[in-house]
């Protein structure tokens, strides 16, 4: 989430091993969770999602004015979300990039490989996670032509390979190769905090550890509350820490694989009443 109440960008997030899925709620809203989750039985700490339910969200921004600025959005997003590949230490999500905005995402973190052939791949630690980076534009440019209402801030980041150069004109070129219908949705100005009016229907992108040319969120311009080596009374504690200090939003999530059943009692927290409980699953 973007914190308006300190006139500076804070995105809270949190690594929760394996499956993760981080929703939080627009002001006022009831607390959305997962309640179709299953856990598979021979992992205790994996959680996939069985289905899509049929009250999704897939146009739920179409509820807000126009005239909102970004600053005041909570924007439920996943934590290496293109991940579904390599067994419990590299899969984060059981779902695709279209199935994950159909249920409301709307922040996507995305990691890439440069290959040897130039080709952005994307990419969990050493496992490649069978897409490229077009393909994934595709998605996200296929949902958004059926939600017009809807805006996607997507993050991207490098990972295992070290060529940040050629990195970053590779997005751009793949950005500019992905077609018109793809590239007109791509938020190009220089204003950090557009309307939502000015955002329905496009791509924002949010660069990590390398530039592009044309106006962007950088990712090291965020607070971000994303401890995700922590026990969970250490999660605890830097959860309640940065909901007090830096954005009434936070992180509720799993911290080493470790099961976290308090997360069950978010609905009747005092931060549901708030509409800023961020659940990880």
């Amino acid at each position: 989430m973007i914190n308006a109440a300190t006139s500076r960008y804070a995105i809270l997030l949190s690594c929760a091993a394996f499956v993760s899925f981080f929703l939080l709620t627009l002001p006022g809203a009831p607390l959305v969770h997962f309640w179709r989750l299953q856990e598979r039985a021979f992992d205790p700490f994996f959680y996939t999602a069985a289905a899509i339910p049929a009250d999704a969200m897939p146009a739920w921004l179409a509820e807000i004015g126009d005239e909102t600025s970004l600053a005041r959005l909570n924007l439920p997003g996943t934590h290496d979300s293109a991940a579904r590949y390599g067994g419990s230490s590299y899969e984060c999500q059981s779902l695709t990039i279209r199935d994950q905005l159909e249920l409301g995402i709307r922040w996507l973190d995305v990691r890439l490989r440069y290959d040897s052939r130039g080709v952005l791949q994307a990419q969990h630690g050493r496992v490649s996670q069978r897409a490229t980076f077009p393909e994934l534009l595709a998605d996200i440019n296929a949902f958004l032509e059926a939600n017009p209402s809807e805006f996607v801030l997507l993050k991207v980041q490098q990972e295992k390979s070290t060529e940040q150069t050629k990195f970053g004109a590779s997005v751009e070129r793949d950005l500019e190769l992905s077609g018109a219908n793809v590239f007109k949705r791509i938020v190009t100005s220089s204003a950090q905090l557009p309307l939502l009016g000015e955002l329905r229907g496009k791509i924002m992108l949010m660069p990590r550890f390398f530039t592009v040319s044309f106006g962007t969120i950088q990712y090291e311009a965020l607070v971000a509350q994303d401890d995700f080596q922590a026990s969970i009374e250490q999660k605890r504690h830097a959860i309640s820490t940065s909901f007090d200090s830096i954005a009434p939003v936070t992180a509720l999530s799993a911290a080493l694989g470790q099961k976290v059943a308090w997360i069950r009692e978010a609905q009747r927290s005092p931060l549901a009443k708030t509409g800023a409980a961020e659940l990880g699953l």
